[in-house]
């Protein structure tokens, strides 16, 4: 069966600073994210992958090109309504949890969630995420890993059709980064759409496909196909060749 097209740059440029000082961070990216896919953007420091998931999310314009999301051009609407597409479809963690050290773990995902008082659907999301026990923890009780797991609760509670991720496993030690990307691969296997930015091979060996980009351009792609831990060897052999 065809995967879905749901969300695409077209010639996406992105410059930083004042005319005729610019620092181009995009130079004219294309690239097509169907439903269901597990991708991962790799690249080195300052190839600009942050800069292509804030495009790509909404969180910030671009200077040349278009993101079409389901056949919208999502620059072209209304603030509100760009604003709507961040909070109703898309989910974000970044390197930092970004938790509230004054709430509770369930309060920091209903804060952010609108869910004031629908505690079940939160701890039924927490109990599939492993950390049910953590409820009414406040971040200092927590661990790197279960701190990130509160970031991706908070950021699948709205049921998004794409999570992005920016360098999640950055702060977190290798157990813990292990832990979170078996997570995502069991997200990814019951459909949830994820684009994942990383530098990490150990977390982009996961996904389906990975897209390397340097000096603001997507230079290779590499489609791996679902992953299998018998085939992980070869699949990091690929990555390798690819980004070297």
């Amino acid at each position: 069966m065809e995967k879905r097209l749901i969300l695409s740059a077209v010639n996406v440029a992105k410059s930083f600073g004042k005319k005729g000082q610019e620092v181009r961070a995009l130079c004219g990216i294309d690239l097509n994210i169907y439903e269901g896919e597990f991708i991962s953007i790799m690249g080195p420091s300052g190839a600009g992958k942050s800069t292509l998931m804030s495009v790509l999310s909404g969180l910030d314009g671009v200077t040349q090109g278009e993101v079409i999301y389901e056949g919208k051009s999502i620059y072209s609407l209304k603030d509100e309504e760009i604003a709507g597409y961040r909070g109703r479809d898309i989910g974000i963690v970044f390197q930092k949890d970004n938790l509230i050290e004054e709430l509770t773990v369930i309060d920091n995902i209903m804060i952010s969630s609108g869910l004031y008082g629908n505690n079940e659907k939160i701890i039924k999301l927490l109990e599939v995420l492993g950390i049910k026990e953590k409820e009414k923890a406040f971040p200092r009780q927590l661990s790197g890993g279960q701190a990130q797991k509160v970031a991706i609760a908070r950021a699948l509670i709205n049921k998004p059709k794409i999570l992005f991720l920016d360098e999640p496993t950055g702060n977190l030690d290798r157990q813990s980064g292990e832990d979170l990307m078996e997570l995502l691969l069991r997200l990814s296997e019951k459909g949830q759409t994820i684009v994942l930015i990383t530098h990490d091979m150990e977390a982009a060996v996961k996904s389906s496909k990975i897209y390397f980009q340097q000096d603001g351009v997507i230079k290779k792609e590499l489609c791996l196909g679902k992953y299998t831990a018998e085939e992980e060897a070869e699949r990091k052999s690929r990555i390798f060749e690819m980004i070297n």
